[in-house]
């Protein structure tokens, strides 16, 4: 999943309303345009905000071993700075 357009100079933080997922076996890994890790997220919250980014773009990507089935992740808002 990308932000869809590219941000020159922004800084981009995502809001998570919820996430919950297997603690150490299933994770949402957020990265930068450059494929840098921003944060990567396992166990459960609610109205989390990932750490700042300057970047033009973020990939959000989900891995799970399947073993277990909890809610997963639903996004909020992906804010754009300038």
């Amino acid at each position: 999943w990308l932000t869809g357009k590219k941000h020159k100079h922004a800084t981009i933080p995502i809001i998570i309303e919820k996430y919950e997922t297997e603690s150490n076996y299933d994770f949402v890994v957020f990265k930068d345009g450059k494929g840098a890790l921003i944060e990567r997220l396992s166990g459960a919250a609610v109205n989390y905000e990932t750490d700042y980014a300057e970047t033009e773009s973020v990939t959000v990507e989900f891995s799970s071993d399947s073993s277990e089935t909890r809610f997963g992740t639903l996004i909020k808002n992906v804010k754009v700075i300038y």
